[in-house]
């Protein structure tokens, strides 16, 4: 293997690289970064070819579309469009390589780059997707186990979510155009993420028991308790198939993100509103109301109590930030008198 500078782009390397050893056919790979990391690059593509004698090389650009018909069959559809939209960035970063490619230095260099435009949080999602991908290459022989360093926890802990007040969430609603306002009230009123209020279906909307049969994230089912305010638009949906059609499409809606901007805007709302935010106002508005944890922990289907207990925070920062109007209305009687001591 050698190392030299691109020929026409500053900051680039070619790595001349014989992937099947000094007999098999050469590989140019361009690098970019500085002389030593491209050098270290080298390196551990110098130890990875020892360890690699008699396998398939397949590119991993070829193999992404297998891996995808695997994948699909165990998963639910947020995580396959999730997973779909990782691949748009890392195919064209990694796709022209061998899976014997990806190394430590090689994935620092994909952080480095995607952390110009993204959160570490999102890159971790990407990186998920091309784990799994390697797991799935590694079972089928096209390569070593590879191990995908992602960024640690303490630098993708999302931020604590500014709750809407329950006007503002109805203010909200009546804001969403007719045809959607159902996904976004199965949102709220149910506490379901987007894909299950989007994907739900009319077999499971048990009317007559009170209940929706959910299957949520981890194709794990739960049940969820029906709320009066969500029954009317339960009845008015579809009686057959998914409750919820874009009528111009005629299949469930993708994306609300649009949708729910635009709401915001017209509510005169001036929060960053999400449909992931609806279901954290479900979680908080029902502590405040004193649903108690475990209760929401099973209709909410979170698979651990402390992603639960966030709400109780949240809801004690919903009911301060409430009460701030007796704050203002009692700093501001002038009926009271600091320095009166008289009783």
């Amino acid at each position: 293997m050698s190392v030299r500078p691109h020929p026409k782009k500053a900051g680039h390397w070619i790595i001349d690289f014989y992937p099947q050893g000094r007999k098999g056919k050469r590989e140019r790979l361009p690098f970019e970064g500085t002389e030593a990391q491209a050098r270290a690059m080298e390196v551990e593509l110098r130890m990875e070819t020892k360890r690699e004698t008699t396998r398939l090389f397949p590119r991993i650009e070829e193999v992404v579309p297998d891996f995808m018909t695997y994948y699909k069959l165990d998963h639910q559809p947020r995580g396959i469009e999730r997973t779909l939209l990782s691949f748009k960035t890392l195919v064209p970063f990694f796709g022209k390589y061998q899976f014997s490619h990806i190394t430590d230095t090689f994935v620092d260099q994909y952080k480095t780059m995607r952390l110009q435009s993204v959160s570490a949080s999102t890159v971790n999602k990407e990186l998920a997707a091309l784990s799994s991908l390697c797991k799935w290459a590694s079972e089928r022989g096209y390569c070593n186990e590879i191990r995908i360093k992602r960024f640690p926890g303490k630098l993708t802990k999302a931020a604590v979510p500014i709750i809407l007040s329950k006007e503002e969430v109805l203010a909200l609603i009546n804001e969403v155009p007719e045809v959607k306002r159902g996904v976004v009230a199965a949102m709220y009123y149910g506490g379901l993420r987007s894909s299950e209020a989007r994907l739900l279906r009319r077999e499971n909307v048990l009317l007559d028991q009170g209940i929706l049969i959910i299957r949520g994230k981890g194709n794990k089912q739960r049940i969820v308790p029906i709320m009066p305010e969500l029954i009317p638009y339960l009845e008015a949906g579809n009686k057959e198939g998914y409750l919820w059609l874009n009528p111009r499409t005629k299949k469930p809606y993708g994306t609300l993100r649009k949708t729910l901007f635009g709401a915001a805007k017209r509510a005169g709302i001036k929060k960053h509103v999400t449909a992931h935010l609806l279901r954290h106002c479900f979680g908080t508005h029902s502590t405040a109301s004193g649903v108690g944890l475990r209760t929401l922990q099973d209709v909410m289907g979170h698979s651990s109590s402390q992603t639960t207990e966030l709400y109780t925070r949240l809801a004690a920062g919903h009911l301060i930030e409430g009460m701030k109007s007796f704050s203002d209305y009692s700093s501001h009687d002038s009926s009271i008198k600091k320095d009166d001591k008289t009783v």
